[in-house]
């Protein structure tokens, strides 16, 4: 289904919902609805009901969070290439808002997924530099070492570890990111 008619289905779902008042629902129900159906990993349902609550009050926070939401949903369905586009499209518009660092995580994460580790550092780099105080830059900088070990550019990924160490040593990651500085330090000792 192309987007022009995924757009179209929406609008007249969310105009059906709320026209008739044996199926009027407000947006917060559509967005529960859909949270639901991504729940039961019926993700077709759930871009669905995303996009009927993104439609139903379109400048709402909720409708970000629907966008946000429906491109997770690609991405889960393994649609890597539209989850990447409705992620970098959620990013270009809504740099701003709250889920834009995640959503930035996410276009890097799934450069990855299709085995592309410079999209991925690209991106991920651009979480780092544009989220500096985010949550997910020590998450990310892990990412980027391990990127950079895969490519056994060890010195580059030992400097991201340290940076992850040094700048963010309370994060969930530090174990990993100690196991794999030592990875690191010991494929630049043997050049393997």
């Amino acid at each position: 289904m192309s987007a022009f008619s995924r757009a179209a289905l929406a609008v007249l779902t969310a105009v059906i919902f709320t026209a008739d008042p044996a199926f009027a629902k407000s947006q917060d129900e559509l967005f529960l609805e859909a949270q639901k159906a991504f729940k039961n990993v019926q993700y077709a349902t759930a871009i669905h009901a995303y996009e009927a609550a993104a439609a139903a009050a379109p400048a709402s926070d909720t409708a970000l969070r629907a966008e946000y939401e429906i491109a997770r949903s690609f991405y889960y369905q393994w649609d890597i290439d539209t989850a990447i586009t409705r992620f970098t499209d959620f990013v270009s518009k809504h740099s701003t808002h709250a889920l834009a660092p995640r959503a930035q995580k996410w276009i890097g994460d799934a450069h990855v997924m299709k085995n592309r580790p410079d999209e991925a550092l690209t991106a991920y780099a651009a979480l780092v530099r544009l989220y500096p105080g985010d949550a997910l830059v020590a998450e990310t900088k892990y990412a980027i070492g391990k990127i950079y070990a895969r490519k056994k550019e060890w010195q580059k990924a030992i400097e991201e570890f340290e940076s992850v160490l040094s700048g963010q040593p309370s994060s969930w990651v530090v174990p990993q990111v100690k196991e794999a500085l030592k990875r690191a330090q010991e494929g630049l000792s043997t050049g393997k």
